[in-house]
């Protein structure tokens, strides 16, 4: 059989456009690749709709790199880059937001972690910052406790020197009820979490 991908795609246009298509119970919607002939694309088994060998190698129209589909209102395939994207590169999936009632974990767990020498900016990622202070004192600038509810930072003091590691919480904000928490002894650390409002060491 000659058939090719684009007589499938006009016939599949033209059921649609007649009324739906329909698969009754144990019937294949096939197509060809243009090299063998019989690939099945949808099918229908017991009742339920199976989307086969398409899925590796295909493409989804309008899904963008990286995104993760789920079904949204109605049922709808979405996607949501902003909150949910797997980089298959480092095969890294980032969730924005992200809520969990209950978790296992069977390996161990890794958290963000680098050491800074000078004033850091903190980013996303950040879970634990070594601070070096011994070219001078470090200042680690806490982000806006607005933006920041139930975010944890840890903060330790790496070296010997009698420079000091300052946290500073954002603005007017506190932390401990105080303007600022000093480290200055080597390898002591501090552990602080926001309430939406303030910083506290726990």
């Amino acid at each position: 059989m000659a058939a090719t991908s684009a007589i499938f795609k006009g016939l599949y246009t033209k059921l649609l456009t007649a009324g739906g298509l329909k698969l009754e119970v144990g019937q294949k919607l096939w197509y060809t690749d243009g090299a063998s002939d019989g690939k099945t694309l949808i099918s229908d088994s017991g009742g339920q709709l199976v989307l086969t060998d398409w899925i590796t190698g295909g493409m989804v129209t309008g899904a963008t790199q990286g995104s993760v589909l789920f079904a949204g209102v109605g049922g709808v395939i979405s996607q949501d880059n902003a909150s949910l994207k797997f980089d298959d590169a480092t095969n890294t999936l980032t969730a924005a937001n992200l809520t969990v009632t209950s978790m296992f974990l069977g390996h161990g767990l890794k958290l963000g972690q680098r050491t800074v020498t000078t004033n850091p900016t903190i980013v996303d990622t950040d879970w634990t910052l070594f601070c070096n202070a011994f070219l001078g004192p470090i200042t680690v600038a806490l982000p806006a406790a607005a933006s920041s509810a139930g975010r944890v930072l840890n903060i330790k003091k790496m070296d010997s020197s009698v420079n000091t590691v300052t946290i500073d919480p954002n603005g007017a904000e506190q932390i401990d009820g105080a303007a600022t928490l000093v480290i200055n002894e080597q390898f002591r650390s501090i552990q602080c979490q926001c309430d939406g409002s303030n910083w506290f060491a726990i």
